[in-house]
């Protein structure tokens, strides 16, 4: 599977524990035995992702696990960034990108400009259409990406965002 595909489950299975408050090992059991399943079903279907492998499982739970664990430092941090909004206030789709990204920056290998485009990506599939601006704003102030490369980052990434950046990034 491709990290984007790993990434995407990850994000559901976030959105799935904010909206739920289960347990964290029974969701992701359950998350993970359903993924499985799917991933040799109905690969026809375009909203199908690609199946899963043994990697696959373990960076998802091995991302999973550390947002939870760091929830409320990312919480914290994610506030910083967050202009007459608090992250409680924000949509459950919004938090769990901005969470699995901002742990991404915070407490991963992975390079801050990936996190943050995967991010957008994500956005763009399942968030509103004006989340996907103020995600990569959020994202990139916290990543402490220079406005111009995050500009440039997401001109490239989106063609719908070039030149639509919020003024706020600048502002940073």
């Amino acid at each position: 599977m491709s990290r984007r595909s790993a990434r995407e489950r990850a994000f559901q299975l976030l959105f799935q524990l904010d909206l739920n408050h289960d347990e964290l090992e029974t969701q992701l059991h359950t998350f993970l035995s359903l993924a499985l399943a799917e991933s040799i079903e109905d690969q026809e279907d375009p909203r199908h992702l690609e199946p899963l492998d043994s990697d696959d499982v373990s960076w998802i739970e091995h991302v999973v696990r550390g947002v939870q664990a760091k929830r409320e430092t990312i919480d914290s941090e994610l506030g910083k960034y967050l202009r007459d909004w608090t992250v409680a206030r924000l949509p459950r789709v919004d938090r769990a990108l901005l969470r699995l990204a901002a742990w991404e920056i915070l407490h991963d290998e992975t390079p801050d400009a990936a996190a943050i485009s995967e991010a957008v990506v994500l956005a763009r599939r399942y968030a509103a259409p004006d989340a996907r601006r103020y995600i990569n704003g959020v994202l990139g102030r916290l990543a402490g990406v220079a406005e111009e490369e995050l500009r440039e980052a997401a001109d490239a990434l989106d063609p719908d965002l070039a030149g639509s950046l919020p003024p706020e990034v600048g502002d940073a």
